[in-house]
């Protein structure tokens, strides 16, 4: 396959678009819209499982582009439709009467299923357009460039929520219709950019039936795994993710300019390392990345439960800080390595198949994980677990929680428990390659620009898939 650059240019531009409509329309603002439209927990849960309950709808699009073998139209059509509907979204809050979560629910389903139709096409029209081993280069690249145009749109979305009812005098729900009117903008730029893309021919495939082609990764020996690695760490994981921004809202009681901020601080660090990660990955093996990355990970999520004592205490913000940290290190290596990983082990021709039954195993825990958070979080409300120390003597008495432990805590506790059990699995996901001290080289790459040369940089500024 000859390699394109302005193939890469596009796809590159296409998830800066993406990831700036995602900075809008999901994450922290679509939880605070959903919250302050009075949104119970499980409901919370709901709609972050509402991406993996779509995911079987990627059997139609399998079937679809099986049958015409037309994946760009697919996508594109697909794509418009879904993020025009977030139209209705951005009008419930001028609605004459008051508007409910069934409505916003009942919106987002039909977003979900109808946005996971493509899934398939996508994967399939990457594998033809992007060498193998461009993967890493190209997705690690579309990532750092979106994510540095979402931390910017994500902090300055915070602060224009906090600051809406001041200079507006209008509901503070009304303030969300505005963030999600630009997100829909950046939505249709991206459909633009899909839209230039060129349609290959597809590669010559396994003469089979659609049925047929559906069981080939789970007849594949060396894919298996994989498919159980992915559905064990994606319920383990989902626990907890879904109720960060809703521990730092109601357990914090952080303002939305700092619950931003800390995100921005997590996207930030996701862009300097995304790039170090898709580098290492290509001169290593993925699972050498996504070994030292899931351990991080799963310490990162864990420490939420030590940031109250049993409230904020003054090392509550540094420690929210160093789980950003360690959130925006691991989280931007996992995505990465997992998708590379499947897409390397798929065969051409058939990449669709397998992309696809990876996305189908993540949905029913992705999908169960959040409602099973939800619940567990008003479960444990009423729970509470303590270590205190105390001392008396015959003038003064101290007593100093050492260890507190109530509501989230022990949703957080649980999904780290269940990450260190998936991660088991990994071994047994073969994949060629070399192991190596994948902290000391990332370390090494951190480090390189400062140590660079200008000749050295001229290399850099004439990279091919640069943008």
């Amino acid at each position: 396959m000859v390699a394109s650059p302005s193939n890469a240019r596009t796809i590159i531009f296409d998830g800066i678009c993406t990831t700036a409509m995602n900075s809008f329309l999901v994450g922290p603002f679509l939880a605070a819209f959903a919250l302050a439209m009075g949104a119970a927990h499980w409901e919370i849960g709901l709609i972050a499982g509402i991406a993996f309950l779509s995911m079987p709808m990627q059997l139609a699009g399998l079937y679809a582009i099986n049958r015409w073998k037309r994946r760009r139209a697919l996508i594109v059509s697909c794509a418009l439709t879904a993020r025009l509907l977030w139209i209705l979204i951005v009008f419930l809050p001028f609605a004459r009467e008051n508007p409910s979560v069934r409505s916003l629910l009942t919106i987002l389903v039909c977003i979900g299923f109808i946005a996971a139709i493509p899934g398939p096409a996508w994967h399939s029209l990457v594998r033809s357009l992007i060498p193998v081993d461009w993967l890493g280069k190209v997705f690690s690249k579309r990532v750092a460039w979106g994510t540095s145009v979402g931390v910017c749109l994500t902090l300055g979305g915070g602060f224009f929520v906090d600051a809406w009812p001041n200079f507006s005098e209008r509901p503070p729900l009304q303030a969300y219709s505005v963030l999600f009117a630009i997100g829909i903008l950046f939505g249709l730029g991206g459909v633009v950019a899909i839209s230039r893309l060129p349609e290959p021919p597809m590669e010559a495939g396994h003469p089979e039936s659609f049925r047929s082609l559906l069981r080939l990764p789970l007849r594949d020996p060396g894919f298996r795994p994989l498919l159980g690695f992915i559905a064990l760490w994606t319920f383990s994981i989902n626990l907890a993710t879904p109720f960060f921004v809703v521990f730092m809202l109601e357990r914090l009681m952080l303002p939305m300019r700092a619950v931003t901020a800390l995100i921005v601080l997590q996207q930030l660090v996701s862009v300097l390392a995304i790039r170090i990660w898709g580098i290492l990955s290509d001169r290593f093996s993925n699972k050498a990345v996504l070994s030292t990355s899931l351990p991080l990970a799963i310490a990162a999520v864990a420490a939420w439960s030590f940031t109250t004592l049993p409230e904020r205490f003054a090392l509550s913000i540094p420690l929210l800080i160093a789980i950003q940290i360690g959130i925006g290190l691991s989280f931007s290596a996992i995505p990465l390595s997992i998708t590379n990983l499947a897409l390397k082990q798929s065969p051409a021709g058939v990449t669709h198949a397998y992309m696809m039954m990876a996305d189908l195993a993540a949905a029913p825990g992705g999908a169960i994980a959040p409602l099973v958070g939800g619940w567990m979080m008003d479960f444990f409300a009423s729970r509470h677990f303590a270590l205190t120390f105390q001392w008396a003597d015959p003038v003064n008495q101290l007593s100093v929680h050492v260890l507190s432990i109530r509501g989230l805590d022990f949703v957080f506790l649980i999904s780290a428990t269940a990450g260190l059990i998936a991660t088991q699995l990994l071994a047994l996901v073969p994949e060629a390659g070399k192991s190596g001290k994948i902290l000391w080289e990332f370390k090494e790459e951190l480090a390189l620009p400062l140590r660079r040369s200008s000749s050295t940089s001229a290399l850099v500024e004439s990279d091919r898939v640069g943008v």
